[in-house]
């Protein structure tokens, strides 16, 4: 059984990848869930820019 907690939390700045830029973290949204699995825990953050 899989137990899942979103946790959302403000980041400071993010760096995109193709081009090295950083950009204002108003244009990010982070979104990191906590699960566990046979007892074990694990994390899946996902970023999305807010286009």
């Amino acid at each position: 059984m899989a137990l899942e907690k979103n946790v959302e939390r403000k980041v400071g700045c993010a760096s995109v990848k193709e081009n090295h830029t950083s950009i204002d973290s108003s244009t990010v949204e982070v979104v990191v869930k906590y699960r566990t699995y046979n007892g074990m825990p694990y994390y899946i953050l996902t970023a999305m820019l807010d286009k």
